[in-house]
């Protein structure tokens, strides 16, 4: 185990002007002939060469990456939210050579005791931005935060960098059997987009 206490070891006399702190033979100064290659050395195997099996005390143990050692890249904004109806939106590049293309995934969440249905979403942009919209991935969203429904909105700013990208938002649902209509805008999203 790598993190436990090693036994004491005799110290080792202090290293010459010239050696390697690593282990290696030292080299001498001024050209001259190299000393012979020795074998790799695995430096987490505890100083046996390559290939040599470890000893058992040594195996190093395996470790799953953590979910969060990766911070999330793309931004998110809180878009809308009324009536236990949420929509955050996470901006992405899909094309590293089009800068001008970007993906809205939207995504819906229902905090409320009740089913959301009946979902439609519809946006508008300025006439200096194209849009298409896929499909949503359901028409109801689970009561409780039980689940989510997703949209893709595909955006293309002509003017990026000169005029910011802005979403007018129609979002129509029935919640506790009302049918609700809800007009929103997003002008918050960062440069780039």
């Amino acid at each position: 185990d790598i993190f436990s206490t090693p036994a004491a070891a005799p110290a080792a006399p202090p290293a010459a002007v010239g050696a390697d702190p690593f282990g290696a033979a030292p080299v001498p100064f001024g050209g001259g002939a190299a000393p012979p290659a020795a074998a790799p050395v695995d430096i987490f195997g505890g100083g046996a060469p390559l290939g040599a099996p470890a000893p058992a005390a040594m195996a190093p143990t395996p470790m799953a990456p953590t979910p969060m050692a990766m911070a999330p890249s793309n931004p998110v904004i809180n878009a809308f939210e009324k009536n236990g109806l949420k929509l955050t939106m996470e901006l992405s590049k899909p094309d590293p050579t089009d800068v001008q293309k970007s993906d809205i995934k939207c995504k819906f969440t229902n905090s409320s005791m009740g089913d959301i249905t009946n979902l439609n979403f519809q946006a508008a942009v300025p006439k200096f931005i194209t849009l298409s919209m896929k499909p949503p991935s359901a028409t109801t969203v689970p009561a409780n935060g039980g689940g989510a429904v997703e949209q893709i909105v595909t955006v293309k700013n002509s003017q990026i960098n000169v005029k910011k990208l802005m979403v007018r938002m129609r979002i129509s649902f029935t919640a506790s059997g009302q049918n609700l209509v809800e007009q929103a805008q997003v002008a918050d999203f960062p440069a780039g987009y």
